[in-house]
């Protein structure tokens, strides 16, 4: 058993005791019951008027009755949640929550449901792995409580709601907490059901600016292979097999002789995006050096994201890891899962950090995002 009192005064978190994976807390109307209670049973002692003892009794079995119940409210619950596999910083998603009544008899009253969550903050320290440390629930905004007033005995309710997470990262859903203060408010019953889960959270995906979009208009890539692209190979005398759609006229004309064209392969562009997570020990003091670096990280996601949906070749190179020239949606996600966790390195660190590809274009990027 865990006794634990704040320093909030008269809070629903004033005064607070665990047991087992229960806990209560008294509300701002309990502790003036339970106030009340005890100036009544000291009038009861002091003057011995009967009345005083039978008004005692039934405030004492309000309290008894409130924990019976609260309790009954409480048992047989099964919470089952489905939370997107796919998900980015800064923008809503939804979440379906399934809440199971396994009592036979007895429905469920007015519940609150939490998730208890922790982030894993990759600005921690200067290493040359994603950080360990994590953030506490009250850091992480948008994570709403869900409100569920009445679930049948035997049946199933169904409630859907939208998270925001704030930032990248790893996301731990260690549980959720059901807590309920029927039937008169006087106490908050919580009840922690352990549903450990993880999720990585993406980095945001932002508009292009300016100097970003004339990097992604690039257009299509010709090499010196012939293949069935657009532009002009050359030309060679007629064969049997060959479409009529592939005979240049005009040139079988000054010949007198049936041409066809031959066309260049065309390939997808390769774009090389650097990203140098390397970060001075003076610039980690400064206050903004965070939300400078998750921009960077945005930008280089964003960038990513625009080639490879363009039909683009893309390769990623930080300090930590080089991921190589490829397409699609499986190469995108393995892109944003390394920069979702992506934390700095210190200056002493000395890896390689360039493309191997000279054909490649080339985006060189700081830890801020800015263009080299």
């Amino acid at each position: 058993m865990r006794f634990q009192k704040t320093n909030s005064g008269f809070s629903p978190l004033s005064f607070s005791f665990t047991v087992s994976n229960r806990s209560l807390k008294l509300t701002r109307e309990g502790v003036f019951f339970i106030i009340l209670t005890i100036g009544i049973g000291f009038g009861a002692i002091n003057t011995g008027i009967n009345l005083l003892y039978l008004i005692l009794a039934m405030c004492l079995s309000f309290i008894i009755v409130s924990g019976i119940l609260s309790e009954i409210t409480l048992r047989r619950l099964s919470v089952t949640r489905k939370i997107p596999i796919e998900i980015f910083a800064k923008q809503p998603f939804p979440v379906r929550v399934e809440i199971k009544n396994n009592k036979k008899w007895f429905p469920t009253y007015s519940v609150w449901l939490e998730e208890d969550v922790d982030f894993v903050d990759n600005h921690t320290t200067l290493r040359h792995e994603p950080g360990s440390a994590l953030q506490s629930q009250s850091d992480i905004k948008n994570i709403q409580k869900l409100y569920c007033y009445h679930v049948k005995a035997g049946e199933l309710e169904n409630k859907n709601v939208l998270w925001m997470l704030p930032k990248r990262g790893l996301f731990k859903t260690k549980g959720i907490k059901i807590s309920t203060r029927y039937p008169f408010g006087f106490f908050i019953k919580t009840a922690l059901f352990k549903k450990t889960e993880e999720r990585v959270v993406y980095p945001p995906i932002k508009e292009l600016d300016d100097i970003s979009n004339q990097l992604a208009s690039r257009g299509e890539a010709t090499s010196s292979i012939k293949g069935e692209g657009s532009d002009i190979f050359g030309f060679r005398g007629f064969a049997h097999g060959d479409s009529s759609k592939m005979i240049h006229w005009k040139t079988s004309a000054k010949i007198n002789n049936l041409m066809v064209k031959e066309h260049f392969m065309e390939e997808n562009p390769k774009i090389a995006i650097l990203f140098d997570n390397k970060v001075k020990a003076e610039q980690t003091k400064i206050d903004s050096y965070k939300e400078k670096f998750d921009n960077g990280v945005s930008q280089a996601a964003s960038l990513a994201n625009h080639f490879i949906r363009d039909g683009c070749e893309v390769e990623i190179v930080t300090r930590n890891r080089k991921i190589p020239f490829g397409s699609g949606y499986n190469h995108l996600s393995e892109i944003l899962y390394h920069l979702a966790l992506l934390g700095p390195v210190d200056d002493k660190t000395e890896r390689s950090f360039e493309t191997q590809d000279m054909n490649a274009g080339v985006i060189h990027l700081s830890y801020a995002g800015e263009y080299k």
